[in-house]
């Protein structure tokens, strides 16, 4: 489990839907599997959710799937640019709504079967989400958590380091390292031992992507917190780094993606305890 501790930044990404939306990865079809599995062996019950939030849906990495498993979804997201993505998208669906506003605003009588985030949730306040959460879950409700952590080739961090690095110093992008993991215990630890959820679980997928050059320049920048820069420096920052991307051999062009997931049901159920998916807790 992560939440920042800086969250001054949370709104730069509407900024960079584009390439948002072009390079960032669908999440593995194994982590829905074992959430529903989670969910199946907890309530015994395998009919299809019928109220789902989704928390930060950016431009619906993760909706498509919550869709598949929902009667209903809501979408809450603050980005602007993100929204319009959302909507022009799932414009053909009833059953999904888009809500244009924080987490931390939004506000509903619905109680939800299952709250999921995919790399948002460390953006919120921690102690606001949790302060939110339970009151959003029905009783037996769930959470579900996703994050995503890139790992590129050495050459490609060079280009980083001399590029937007040497704009931003602060600069970076999530690493699936020991520092990390070990902070996603100590999250996890927190999550659940002390904050109302039980049958617990965590799980890192993995899977990897070979991209084209736009892909991978594109997915870098959708990192980068460029709200502060004149528009001028912002393209001179972006040609100088999308030409040493280009520059780069094909077999650079390779990214490991790490998905580190949490997983856990509102305590306030009589529900018994039950197993973990295969015993996720890795």
């Amino acid at each position: 489990m992560y939440f920042n501790e800086d969250i001054t930044s949370k709104g730069q990404f509407s900024l960079v839907a584009a390439e948002y939306d072009l390079a960032r990865p669908s999440y593995p079809a194994e982590i829905y599997k074992d959430a529903l599995f989670s969910i199946k062996e907890c309530t015994d019950d395998s009919h299809r959710l019928e109220n789902v939030l989704e928390v930060g849906s950016g431009s619906g990495q993760a909706t498509v799937e919550l869709a598949k498993v929902s009667s209903r979804l809501d979408c809450v997201e603050p980005g602007r640019d993100f929204v319009r993505l959302l909507r022009e998208r799932f414009s053909a669906s009833e059953r999904i709504t888009v809500f244009e506003t924080e987490f931390e605003s939004f506000q509903s009588v619905v109680r939800y079967d299952l709250v999921a985030s995919a790399c948002a949730i460390h953006w919120i306040p921690k102690e606001h989400f949790y302060g939110r959460i339970n009151s959003l879950l029905k009783p037996s409700g769930w959470f579900l958590g996703i994050w995503h952590q890139p790992r590129f080739s050495e050459t490609v961090y060079e280009v980083i380091r001399k590029t937007i690095e040497a704009r931003f110093p602060n600069f970076c992008i999530p690493r699936c390292d020991a520092e990390n993991q070990k902070s996603f215990e100590t999250g996890f630890s927190e999550f659940s031992r002390g904050r109302g959820f039980r049958n617990c679980w965590r799980r890192t997928y993995r899977s990897t992507r070979f991209l084209s050059p736009v892909a991978v320049a594109s997915l870098i920048w959708s990192y980068v917190d460029i709200a502060n820069l004149p528009d001028a420096d912002r393209r001179d920052l972006h040609d100088s780094f999308n030409f040493g991307i280009h520059g780069l051999s094909h077999s650079e062009y390779i990214v490991e993606d790490n998905f580190p997931v949490a997983m856990g049901q509102n305590a306030s159920t009589q529900a018994a305890e039950c197993l973990s998916p295969a015993s996720l807790c890795l």
